[in-house]
């Protein structure tokens, strides 16, 4: 093994089901820091295994690498990426949205949150920085209504909710959004209305949060 491999190797702190994280990812986690799409993605991924497991099928929380690939791809085009965790009888898709408009590369300069729901026949947009991701999530819900009802319904919904108040945690505000809207899903099966009050706070602590479960969970491989 040559020293480059052996060096990668030992960058990796955890490795959880398809993701890995590295102790470069660990610094996105740091104070002033601007989430990257691994962090959410193993977020999203561990909300989904660990909250929203009774609900197999019915709730997805899509990766940031899926939902860049279907926010730039043609909708026909769809069907040969998607598995069976999405499809047109899937009740609730979580889709981490950035501003970024390069197929290969699914960073940006922002992140925000879409909800689609079947049962509302909506898409309904959480924005921690409201306009900012507007235009691009509008014209990727048209996508997502067209490939999972053909359209019907009201579409587009922008969501008036707590705002971030800095420049970097917009990604934190995505997962405090997803986290909070899967326990409300849990109990009403709506997304319209939910009360996304004291969301402030939970971002606030949300890093060392994210921290500490990265620690538990390499500790637990370790053993």
């Amino acid at each position: 093994m040559n020293t480059s491999m052996m060096s990668s190797q030992q960058d990796i702190v955890l490795s959880y089901h398809d993701v890995l994280i590295r102790r470069s990812d660990l610094k996105t986690l740091e104070d002033h820091s601007w989430l990257n799409d691994i962090i959410i993605g193993f977020y999203f991924d561990h909300l989904e295994r660990e909250k929203a497991q009774e609900f197999t099928g019915k709730i997805v929380l899509a990766s940031p690498e899926l939902t860049q690939l279907l926010k730039l791809m043609e909708i026909q085009d769809y069907p040969g990426i998607l598995d069976s965790r999405i499809t047109e009888k899937t009740d609730f898709v979580f889709f981490p949205v950035n501003n970024c408009d390069d197929r290969e590369d699914p960073g940006g300069a922002h992140w925000s949150l879409l909800v689609y729901s079947r049962s509302e026949a909506s898409c309904f947009h959480f924005d921690s920085s409201t306009g900012f991701n507007r235009t691009i999530s509008q014209q990727f819900s048209r996508k997502i209504m067209k490939f999972m009802n053909g359209g019907r319904g009201k579409g587009f919904v922008e969501v008036r909710c707590p705002q971030q108040g800095n420049s970097y945690d917009c990604g934190i505000f995505v997962l405090c959004f997803a986290e909070r809207i899967l326990e409300i899903l849990k109990a009403s099966g709506r997304v319209d209305g939910c009360d996304l009050r004291g969301i402030e706070t939970e971002a606030n602590g949300m890093r060392e949060k994210i921290l500490e479960l990265i620690r538990h969970l390499s500790a637990d491989g370790e053993k």
